[in-house]
C-alpha cells in the first residue's frame, strides 16, 4: 500500500480520523445548539463525501490505533488515539464510512460513541444501536460477530477474510444455487446481511476474489452465474459482486465469458446495475473503434512549435478579457480569493507555515472588510490545534486573531456588525480574555461596543467578563451593558439584571429597573417587587420605585397584584413624592384589572 504524499490512502484516512476525532470533542463539550458542534459535524460530512467517493474507506479498531490493511493510521496523534480507544470499549472491531454519510447520521453515530459503553452492550450492542438510529453510511462490525454460526459463505466476514478463502466458498455458493434451482442466492444474503454502508465494500471484495481464481474456473463460475438458461433470472449476488469490479477487468470477464458462451460482450451489460457513467466505459471498451489513430486524424506526434503559437497569438479580445479581469479585482476581491485558497492549502497540508499563512490572509480580509470565510478559518484552527505539533502556533495565532476581531467589531459600520459577531462566536473562549483587558483599560466608547458584542454572543463562558462591565466606573459602559443583558433571553442575563437592581449607584439600578421593563423579563420580576416592598432607611429610592412601577405599568404581571394593592390602598401618605407613588401605583393597578 502507498503510504507516501498527502493524497495517499492512509494520509486521507488519517484526516478523516482527525476530523472524526474533532466532531467527538464537539459533541462531548458543547450543547446541541453551538455552532461549534454544527461546524465540527458538517466539516466531517462534508469531507467524507470526498475521500469516500472512490469507495467505502475499511478500517480496522485496535486498542489505541486504526490500521488500514497492516499500516497504522495516526500514529501518535493523542484524538486518534482517544476514538479507537472509544471503539474498542464498544467492542468494535471495524469502522465503515461510506460516501453520501448525512449530517444527522454523524451525529447519531457519535452520540452512541460518546454514550456509556456498558449501557450500549447492554442495549444490544454499537451495531444495534447504530442501525436502530437509522444510520445507512457508516458502519460498524463488532468483534463478537467475527465467529458465526453459519457455514460457507454465509458464516465469513466478508470484510475482512482472506481473499483466498472468499474465492473457495464463491463456487459453492454458486454450486447450491444451481443444485437449488436457482433459489438458494447464499451470496446475497451474505452482503445484504450487512448495513447499507458496509454492502458495497462486501460485495467488492466477493469481486477481488473472483481475480484469484484461476481463469477457468472464474469463466466457469460467472457464466453459471450470469447465464443460467431455460429462462431464470440470473444470480443477483454474483451480478452485484461483479459490478463492484474495476471497469477493465470486468469488461474482460465480461469479453471471456460471451466467447465461452457465443455471445455478444455487451449484450452482457444490461444485466449488471452499474452508474452510466461506468457503463459508457464498459461499452467503449467492449467495443473498441474501428479506426486507427493515423485514420481518425490522430498525428503521429505533437505539433509542439504549432500548438505554442497558437496559444500565444494574440487578438484584441484577449486583450478586452485581461483588463475586465484586472478591473473587477478589488483589494476585497483579493482578500477573499487568498483566504479560501490559504484554507484549501492548509486543510490539504497542516503544517506550521500555514497556521501563520491563516492568520495572515485573516488579518488581510479584516482590513479589507470581508467577513465571507471567517468562520471556516477559525473552525479549521479549532481543527489543527488537535494536532500536538501544531497546537502552540495555533494558540498564539488564535490569541492575536482575537485582538483583530475585536479592533475590526469596534471599527466596522452598524450594519457589518451582526454578521461579524456571528463569525466572532466561534471564537468566544479566546475572546473573552482579550475583552476583559479592554473592558479594563480601553475607552468608555471602545468598552461599550465590546460590551456589546459580548452579549450578543450568548455564551455562558463570557459571562464572567459581562459581570466586569456592570462594574466599570462609567456609567455609560454599565448602562450599555444592562440595554443588551435586557434584549438577551436566558437565566444568567436574567441573574445578572437582578444583580444590577441592587448596584451601588442609584442611576445604574434605576436602569435595571426601567430596561426590565421595556424587555418585559418576567424572570426578573421578584427583583422588582421586592423594591417596592422594602424600605431604606438612608437613601431616598423614590425615583427607583418610579421606575418600577412603570415597568409594571409596561409588564401588567398577574403576581403584582397584591403588593399594588397595598400601595395604591394606603391612606396616610406623607408628602408629594409619597403621594405620586401612590397615584402610579394606582394607574397601574387599574391597567392590570382592565388587561
Amino acid at each position: 500500500m502507498d503510504v507516501s504524499g498527502g493524497n495517499s490512502p492512509v494520509a486521507r484516512a488519517e484526516q478523516l480520523l482527525r476530523l472524526l476525532s474533532v466532531a467527538a470533542n464537539a459533541v462531548r463539550l458543547y450543547p446541541v445548539s453551538s455552532p461549534m458542534r454544527e461546524d465540527a459535524i458538517a466539516r466531517f460530512a462534508e469531507t467524507s463525501h470526498s475521500l469516500t467517493a472512490a469507495g467505502a474507506l475499511q478500517l480496522r479498531v485496535d486498542r489505541e490505533r486504526f490500521l488500514l490493511g497492516d499500516v497504522s493510521v495516526g500514529a501518535g496523534q493523542t484524538q486518534i488515539a482517544a476514538l479507537a480507544e472509544a471503539l474498542h470499549a464498544l467492542q468494535v472491531g471495524q469502522l465503515i464510512i461510506a460516501s453520501g454519510a448525512t449530517t444527522s447520521e454523524v451525529g447519531a453515530f457519535l452520540d452512541i460513541l460518546g454514550a456509556d459503553a456498558k449501557t450500549v452492550r447492554g442495549g444490544g450492542g454499537a451495531r444495534a444501536a447504530l442501525i436502530q438510529a437509522g444510520v445507512r453510511n457508516i458502519a460498524l462490525v463488532e468483534v463478537s460477530l467475527r465467529v458465526s454460526s453459519e457455514s460457507g459463505i454465509l458464516g465469513m466476514d466478508l470484510t475482512a477474510a482472506p481473499l483466498d478463502d472468499i474465492a473457495s466458498e464463491l463456487q459453492t455458493a454458486v454450486d447450491a444455487w444451481v443444485a437449488s434451482g436457482h433459489d438458494r442466492d447464499d451470496i446475497a444474503g451474505a452482503i445484504g446481511g450487512y448495513e447499507a454502508a458496509a454492502q458495497d465494500l462486501a460485495a467488492r471484495r466477493i469481486g477481488e476474489a473472483l481475480l484469484r481464481l484461476d481463469e477457468a474456473t472464474r469463466v466457469r463460475v460467472v457464466s453459471a452465474a450470469m447465464l443460467p438458461g431455460n429462462g431464470a433470472k440470473p444470480m443477483k449476488g454474483m451480478l452485484d459482486a461483479i459490478a463492484q469490479m474495476q471497469p477493465a477487468a470486468l469488461a474482460r470477464l465480461l469479453k471471456l465469458v460471451a466467447t465461452s458462451a457465443g455471445e455478444a460482450p455487451d449484450s452482457l451489460l444490461g444485466a449488471i446495475e452499474i452508474p452510466p457513467e461506468v457503463a459508457r466505459e464498459l461499452a467503449a471498451l467492449l467495443r473498441p473503434s474501428p479506426q486507427s489513430d493515423q485514420e481518425r486524424g490522430v498525428p503521429a506526434e505533437a505539433d509542439a512549435p504549432g500548438i505554442v503559437a497558437e496559444v500565444a497569438e494574440y487578438s484584441e479580445s484577449d486583450q478586452e478579457h485581461v483588463e475586465t479581469l484586472v478591473a473587477a479585482s478589488t483589494p476585497a476581491q483579493l482578500a477573499s480569493k487568498a483566504l479560501s485558497t490559504t484554507l484549501q492549502v492548509a486543510a490539504a497540508r497542516p503544517t506550521e507555515e500555514s497556521v501563520i499563512a491563516i492568520g495572515d490572509a485573516v488579518r488581510t480580509a479584516l482590513e479589507r472588510h470581508v467577513y465571507a470565510g471567517l468562520g471556516a478559518a477559525f473552525v479549521l484552527l479549532a481543527q489543527l490545534a488537535s494536532n500536538p505539533a501544531l497546537s502552540m502556533g495555533v494558540s498564539s495565532v488564535r490569541t492575536s486573531l482575537a485582538e483583530e476581531i475585536l479592533e475590526a467589531y469596534v471599527n466596522a459600520p452598524a450594519d457589518a456588525r451582526a454578521y461579524l459577531a456571528t463569525e466572532t462566536g466561534r471564537l468566544a473562549e479566546i475572546v473573552g480574555p482579550v475583552a476583559a483587558r479592554v473592558l479594563r483599560t480601553g475607552t468608555p466608547e471602545r468598552s461599550a461596543i465590546v460590551v456589546e458584542l459580548l452579549v450578543s454572543l450568548r455564551d455562558k463562558r463570557l459571562t464572567p467578563v459581562i459581570s466586569q462591565a456592570l462594574d466599570h466606573l462609567d456609567g455609560g459602559v454599565r448602562a450599555a451593558a444592562i440595554t443588551a443583558l435586557a434584549d438577551m433571553p436566558g437565566k444568567e442575563s436574567a441573574s445578572m439584571l437582578q444583580r444590577a437592581l441592587a448596584h451601588w449607584d442609584p442611576q445604574t439600578r434605576r436602569i435595571a429597573a426601567r430596561e426590565i421593563g421595556r424587555a418585559n423579563r418576567v424572570e426578573a420580576l421578584p427583583a422588582l417587587l421586592r423594591l417596592l416592598e422594602e424600605v431604606y432607611l438612608f437613601e431616598r429610592n423614590y425615583e427607583l420605585k418610579k421606575e418600577v412601577l412603570r415597568s409594571l405599568e409596561l409588564m401588567r404581571p398577574a403576581q403584582a397584584r397584591s403588593v399594588l394593592t397595598r400601595m395604591a390602598r394606603r391612606r396616610f401618605v406623607i408628602g408629594k413624592k409619597n403621594r405620586e407613588l401612590r397615584y402610579l401605583a394606582q394607574r397601574t393597578l387599574s391597567l392590570l384589572e382592565s388587561s
